[in-house]
């Protein structure tokens, strides 16, 4: 089984601090980690985004938002998302949120396993914007 993995930072370009008697002298990008991981990276990335797509279209109306490594879509499609990350070779797991509101900028729900309200700016994130606004008000409280 693989894991999908935390995008937000790959292919970020690192950077190297020097320091001399404490104080910052030079600020450099590691361009050799660079060129040697940016395929990498960019294999992971490419692949999230295939699978959050195939996931939009298989899930279609049901469909609410995907971040990173979890598919947020209506409880009646549980089971087949499921079996749709198994499919790709995936573990997964499920639980519940509730969203608790939507401004058109920013998303906020309830992790009812976290126990806290969650956000993400989705200001220009819609891949179907009528689709999602409508699941998202169906949340509104």
């Amino acid at each position: 089984m693989g894991l999908l993995v935390a995008i937000g930072c790959l292919n970020k370009r690192p950077i190297v601090k020097q320091y001399v008697d404490g104080e910052m002298r030079t600020i450099n990008h590691d361009a050799d980690y660079y060129e040697k991981y940016s395929p990498f990276y960019w294999a992971i990335i490419n692949h999230t985004y295939e699978i959050m797509m195939e996931a939009y279209n298989t899930f279609s109306d049901d469909f609410v938002m995907y971040i990173t490594d979890c598919l947020f879509i209506e409880m009646k499609q549980k089971e087949s998302a499921k079996k749709f990350f198994e499919s790709y070779g995936y573990e997964c797991k499920s639980h519940i949120i509730d969203i608790v509101s939507y401004d058109g900028r920013q998303l906020i729900w309830f992790d009812t396993k976290a126990s806290k309200k969650k956000g993400i700016f989705a200001m220009n994130r819609d891949i179907n914007l009528e689709n999602t606004a409508y699941l998202i008000n169906k949340g509104v409280h």
